[in-house]
């Protein structure tokens, strides 16, 4: 750990907690999260926060000794508690990833920054010439590679666009070229479409808990108690016949290559069982499960200080042992060095995880739901956040207003970007067919450089106006670059006509829009993704749900595009369109 990661846990004071209560269980925490490694102190937060939130639930913990995590926290404890709040599932989840990372540290298992795939992957010729289409939307180009192809374009190809114009090579200052800067610097918000958009959960109440809430989470917290004095319980062997036929008949079937017959007599059954209790969804997936399985039991036999080193593991010898993560941490460097990729070493954890973890009867796996989606704001609020960043009271108040207005409505910065944006990054570039128009550079994070639309130019104009003496380095909001969230103080200082009235502004939302105006105007992909700065195709898939009908013409131009491109490329062209 670096000095200020350390310095941050020893000043860490949580706010869930009483000042006793933290007395108490501070040592616990604090060397549960140092044997995790945390690599910055937003890593270190996030581990300490979910140490804090689990103890703050029903984990057992009496809150006069000090809590011994080695006991109360464990793999099921982590899946107990994602599950132990369906209204705020995916925060629970969250925290759950950090707990599992300091159950995995105990065991030995240290987190390593995972590597960058220099590789570009394969893209076909047809999206590599949809890429460089110029003067069509994305909304007209994907369904245009719906026609085309039949099916529907999913994130995966998206991605493979994005791929196929942005490397590694080229990570740094992207801008666009001077026909796609013009169709960015005219593009206009944009309807969506209503009827499709999806309510987002309401907030929780903050009422205290009822007394029937406050037995329940008392008998919770006794069974918590109970499972960490009793250690876990073995669950009952899978039933084959609940599987699908081809799985079964896969996993009774399957015999080791690499391993001797006699051998594999004494560890068939447990092997099963561990395969079967992953529920493998294919006899493909169950043939590769007994693979590692396998090869991980006849590695779990020959360790030494087992009680009997003559008879074979047993599922009460792997139940609640750390013995996978052992296992994966010493096999890592061996696989690594003989050249296996990331993919693979990270297939064996997470299948060895999965089925040790089915022995555990009180072990559930949860998931992250995802998340819905704000949807972007439609034009007439976008006038009106206009028009509010401009009527502010003084000039401070006025200029962080229409710096967080302007730049993440007009060039689709988020709040991380904002933050290591300073007055230098703004400059005024003159181009003899566009006149002269505004960009802003993002200097770290996914560095670029975007364009600012006509639509919101005047309002980072007016900013740059109420500078005065500031410094031409010094950030645009706020005054440190390493504060996580410059945009919230920005958004308290907004002043509204009615008295105690408060604006509803997401900054992500903002973002939002202005990448739906960019998807529904005339700009390539790649130059919108680069643009965006995002390395998923995740929110271009949710947005192309409530982009309006594209025009036939520009489709139908794009149809061209593609099946063109086909031929030339030397891919087959159908004649059917």
């Amino acid at each position: 750990m670096d000095q200020d990661t350390t310095l941050y846990i020893e000043r860490f004071t949580p706010r869930a907690m009483s000042a006793i209560e933290w007395r108490t269980a501070r040592p616990s925490v604090i060397e549960a999260v140092a044997l995790a490694a945390p690599r910055t102190s937003q890593d270190a937060k996030a581990l300490l926060c979910a140490a804090v939130a689990f103890l703050n639930s029903p984990c057992g913990w009496d809150r006069v000794d000090p809590p011994s995590l080695a006991n109360l926290l464990t793999e099921a404890a982590a899946e107990i508690f994602a599950r132990s709040d369906a209204k705020n599932s995916r925060s629970l989840a969250v925290y759950a990833s950090s707990l599992r990372a300091l159950v995995r540290a105990r065991g030995g298992q240290t987190r390593t920054a995972r590597a960058v795939d220099s590789a570009v992957p394969e893209t076909t010729p047809a999206m590599q010439v949809a890429a460089a289409t110029a003067g069509v939307s994305t909304v007209a180009l994907v369904l245009a590679c719906e026609r085309v192809s039949r099916g529907p374009v999913t994130r995966s190809t998206l991605s493979r666009v994005r791929a196929a114009t942005v490397t590694h090579d080229r990570a740094g200052t992207v801008g666009p070229d001077h026909s796609s800067a013009g169709a960015l610097l005219a593009a206009e918000h944009r309807y969506f479409a209503q009827e499709v958009v999806t309510t987002a959960t309401p907030p929780r109440p903050t009422t205290s808990p009822s007394a029937r809430q406050q037995l329940a989470m008392a008998r919770a917290d006794r069974a918590a108690a109970a499972r960490a004095l009793s250690g876990p319980r073995l669950a009952e062997s899978p039933d084959l016949s609940t599987l699908r036929p081809g799985v079964a008949r896969a996993l009774t079937a399957y015999r080791p290559q690499t391993i001797d017959p006699g051998v594999w007599v004494h560890l068939r059954s447990l092997a099963v069982r561990l395969v079967a209790g992953a529920a493998p969804v294919s006899d493909v997936a169950a043939r590769n499960g007994l693979t590692i399985v396998s090869q991980f039991l006849v590695w779990v036999w020959a360790q030494p200080g087992r009680p009997d080193p003559e008879a074979a593991p047993t599922a009460a010898e792997l139940l609640g042992s750390t013995l996978v993560d052992r296992y994966v941490t010493g096999a890592r460097s061996g696989l690594r060095a003989a050249g296996a990729p990331d993919a693979t070493i990270s297939t064996v954890r997470s299948v060895l995880r999965r089925a040790v973890n089915s022995l555990d009867a009180d072990y559930a796996p949860s998931s992250i739901p995802a998340a819905t989606m704000a949807p972007p704001y439609d034009p007439a609020q976008c006038d009106l956040f206009v028009e509010i960043a401009q009527s502010q009271p003084n000039s401070t108040k006025t200029r962080n207003a229409c710096f967080l207005i302007g730049l993440c409505l007009g060039a689709g910065l988020s709040p991380s970007d904002l933050r290591y944006v300073r007055y230098c990054d703004i400059r005024e570039v003159h181009h003899p067919a566009l006149g002269h128009y505004l960009t802003v550079h993002v200097p770290e994070g996914i560095r670029r450089t975007v364009v600012i639309r006509r639509t919101h130019e005047a309002l980072v104009r007016r900013a740059l106006s109420l500078q005065g003496n500031a410094d031409s380095t010094q950030p645009v909001l706020g005054t440190s670059t390493t504060r996580r969230n410059v945009t919230q103080a920005a958004l308290r200082s907004i002043v509204t006509a009615g008295a105690g009235r408060r604006l509803d502004i997401d900054p992500r939302r903002l973002r939002t829009t202005w990448l739906f105006a960019a998807l529904n105007a005339p700009v390539p992909l790649a130059v919108v993704l680069e643009q965006a700065g995002l390395t998923s195709a995740r929110t271009i898939t949710d947005l192309l749900a409530l982009c309006p009908s594209p025009d036939p013409a520009e489709v139908a131009r794009a149809m061209v595009a593609l099946t063109d491109g086909r031929m030339h490329l030397g891919e087959p062209r159908t004649d059917e369109r």
